[in-house]
């Protein structure tokens, strides 16, 4: 039998692919007023943001619902971002106004957000929770994650793009890569194209699939990117044989509500799959069929216990 909400599923999401694709046409302003109520309904904005990530990832949704490889050069020079698709507006009043040559200021989201901002040159930054940019792109192109998390997919542009995280430096040369800044260190890590990474008089070259870290002891090490972070700007993350307690602790940056265990035995059992970690509410019936526990709700607190 045919589930219903599974057809409405796929023609949300092929309106949504071509929202994207009007909006990213040289027409765009003619359907601004259109696309603004249209966008203004919660569950289109997600399927919009949905489709803008996945073109993040380079493919691009067909209307009818498959996908296509997009040539490197072509997912370089479309990029586009979907949450900030209605006007890009961030913290403290700061404005991008994407096709300008310059952009100064700070942008910023709060916790249990996940934002995506097209920067003045036509690039673009998607920030996970409690995360801040500074931005700098006038002569080069300089960014500088304060804190948090942003995933860079660069534009074609003949000035150099550099960010910079704490004493490390990411040079980019038309790229998509993740750059992570945090108590423990810094790390970046490339998805597609190249960087090249300064730290403490040592440049070092990436290649897809490889990252670096600096660890809060100083130490500089080398390492594959992890494939369980390639899909955290939609929300999601893959877990092999993790404790239950880092997947809880992973879900609880985003909140509102905090996930917790009844006792310390629940902590060590081991978790693998692919989870989204930012709605609390589904995460934890997920969890609680997989071991046979309980789910306790109240007052902000989300309780898994033994059944």
């Amino acid at each position: 039998m045919t589930d219903p909400s599974q057809g409405a599923g796929d023609a949300l999401r092929r309106e949504a692919a071509r929202w994207f694709a009007r909006m990213r046409g040289p027409g765009a302003e003619r359907w601004r007023a259109e696309f603004d109520v249209w966008f203004a309904v919660p569950e289109h904005r997600a399927a919009y943001n949905r489709a803008s990530e996945v073109f993040g990832l380079g493919k691009l949704l067909r209307d009818e619902g498959g996908f296509v490889e997009l040539p490197r050069r072509a997912f370089a020079r479309n990029v586009v971002a979907g949450t900030a698709a209605a006007g890009l507006l961030g913290a403290g009043g700061w404005l991008a106004l994407a096709g300008r040559g310059r952009q100064d200021g700070i942008v910023a989201t709060r916790r249990g957000e996940i934002r995506a901002v097209v920067l003045a040159d036509g690039s673009t930054a998607t920030l996970d929770t409690e995360t801040r940019l500074a931005l700098q792109i006038g002569a080069e192109r300089r960014v500088t994650l304060v804190h948090g998390r942003a995933r860079f997919v660069v534009a074609p542009d003949p000035r150099r793009f550099v960010v910079t995280a704490g004493t490390s430096t990411v040079v980019a040369h038309g790229t998509v890569f993740d750059v992570t800044r945090e108590a423990g260190g810094t790390a970046v890590a490339l998805l597609e194209g190249r960087v090249e990474v300064a730290d403490a008089g040592t440049v070092l070259p990436l290649a897809p699939g490889e990252g670096i870290r600096r660890e809060a002891s100083g130490g500089l090490v080398r390492e594959r990117a992890a494939s369980r972070d390639a899909e955290w700007p939609a929300g999601i993350a893959v877990f092999e044989t993790a404790r239950l307690a880092e997947v809880i602790g992973t879900a609880n940056r985003y909140g509102p509500e905090m996930l917790v265990l009844a006792g310390p035995d629940l902590a060590d059992l081991k978790v693998s799959g692919r989870f989204r970690v930012n709605d609390p509410r589904l995460l934890a019936p997920r969890l609680a069929r997989m071991f046979g526990l309980r789910v306790e709700a109240e007052r902000g607190v989300i309780r898994l216990t033994r059944a």
